[in-house]
């Protein structure tokens, strides 16, 4: 039986975003094996997830942080798992498990070899030497990739510049897909809800989804509530992360405890989208956020920050308002300028849900079948 191994440096991510190409090299005849670290995100749901559809797992120790010793035992892992282990195919994901499994299997040509750029760690706007870094380990790694797939036109034109190994493609596919359908019709009693959450119909609900890390740059957003004086605006922010604790203090200290709400890790993220009435999205990176398609699938208005993925898929003053990360008068402004126009949200929101169509699981399924048989 043909092999495929699926590289990610944690479980949930292969679980959150994976599945569909899972199935895909199962149906292709593929026993599928997996090499990533189940304890970063502490997700046992994950490693049962993958169990239940028969993904043989292999413990990988990856860090994070592509710039920790311990990846050096990751590497060991990799190359171990590379020599008990015949391939025909591996798919890597991540930034560290992506240039730890290239690295390990440079050497074995006889493997196709996968990379999906989830948003590469060298953008405009970072720092130049992580820049420069970055753009040298992409463009050394590609020599050892017969297929590089990127999900934003940034990247896309970046990965234009590396070569390849022999014939290899290079593609640009609008991300990992979403189930639009499952998102366009949810169908819940908001009204219930909203009472849950603790708001009335009345109130102005905008909604944040992703981890409480510097990244996603949720301070911004709390910044600009605090310069407005309007107690019928609620901001959700669902996540967790290891800012939880400072982002508490400033909420405290900006005595907005009553108006911004942190709500942890959740799972009905499609019934708080559908309660919402304004998605707000302030990250300083991403690839092409899931959060941000699934959001536009259930026809919210979107205030997002003008970065490489999020103007892939917002157009602006059609789909929403692209501002700063960092000016959070920008961000205020365009707060008050659909607080003060809910016209603007059925407008906006109208156009998300049907600009996203294009990025549905379905069509992203049928481009990856032809990669994996090419």
């Amino acid at each position: 039986m043909k092999k495929a191994l699926i590289v990610a440096t944690t479980t949930s991510f292969i679980t959150d975003f994976e599945l569909s190409d899972i199935g895909i090299l199962q149906d292709f005849g593929y026993e599928v094996h997996s090499a990533s670290n189940v304890n970063i995100n502490n997700r046992s749901d994950s490693y049962n997830r993958l169990n239940a559809i028969g993904v043989v797992q292999h413990q990988i120790d990856f860090s994070r942080s592509p710039f920790s010793l311990s990846n050096l035992i990751a590497y060991k892992q990799l190359k171990r798992l590379l020599k008990e282990e015949h391939f025909d195919l591996i798919h890597c994901h991540t930034p560290v498990g992506g240039f730890l499994a290239r690295l390990s299997a440079r050497k074995k040509k006889e493997m196709k070899m996968i990379y999906t750029a989830h948003g590469f760690h060298f953008f405009k706007g970072n720092s130049p030497i992580k820049n420069c870094i970055f753009h040298t380990v992409e463009k050394f790694c590609a020599k050892y990739t017969d297929a590089l797939i990127t999900i934003n036109n940034e990247d896309y034109e970046a990965a234009q510049k590396f070569k390849l190994r022999n014939s290899g493609k290079l593609y640009k596919i609008n991300g990992v897909g979403i189930n639009t359908d499952k998102f366009a019709a949810v169908d819940i009693d908001i009204a219930k809800k909203r009472t849950e959450l603790g708001i009335s119909q009345d109130d102005i609900m905008l909604l944040s989804v992703g981890e409480l890390i510097e990244r996603k740059n949720h301070i911004v957003v709390i910044n600009a509530l605090k310069n407005i004086d309007n107690p019928r605006l609620h901001y959700f922010i669902a996540g967790c992360g290891i800012l939880e604790e400072n982002l508490l203090k400033k909420i405290q200290e900006f005595n907005l405890a009553d108006r911004v709400h942190l709500l942890g890790y959740r799972t009905d993220i499609s019934e708080l989208c559908a309660c919402a009435d304004v998605f707000v999205f302030p990250s300083f990176q991403e690839g092409l956020s899931v959060a941000l398609m699934e959001a536009m699938a259930c026809g919210l208005p979107v205030i997002a920050s003008k970065i490489r993925g999020n103007v892939d898929l917002i157009e602006e003053g059609k789909g929403g308002i692209l501002v700063s990360p960092f000016r959070t008068e920008e961000f205020k402004d365009a707060i008050m300028r659909l607080s003060n126009d809910n016209s603007l949200w059925e407008e906006y929101g109208a156009h998300n849900k049907e600009a996203i169509k294009k990025f549905d699981i379905k069509v992203i399924k049928t481009i990856m079948e032809e990669i994996y048989k090419g």
